[in-house]
């Protein structure tokens, strides 16, 4: 199991527990904008500011679908008996 403080990024941390390819399908059942939002946020670390001038958003909009497509991706990975903590 490895040891979650060993990395920086989150992804890479999910990347290293669950099965990239479940992981993979859930984050491509988001919509493309948020599939957008979430790799910029993680995949570049673009701050949220940053995130909403490409977007055309506020900055809180992006705090919100951040959250929202977490969600769902939560929810697709226990629906896919991926044990989430």
């Amino acid at each position: 199991m490895p040891d979650p403080l060993t990395y920086s990024d989150p992804l890479e941390i999910l990347l290293a527990w669950y099965d990239a390819e479940t992981l993979r399908d859930a984050f491509q059942s988001l919509s493309q904008r948020d599939r957008l939002i979430l790799g910029l946020r993680f995949g570049y670390d673009r701050p949220a500011s940053v995130v909403a001038r490409i977007v055309g958003v506020s900055p809180e909009c992006i705090g919100t679908r951040v959250y929202r497509a977490k969600g769902r991706i939560r929810k697709y990975l226990q629906e896919h008996d991926v044990i989430i903590c």
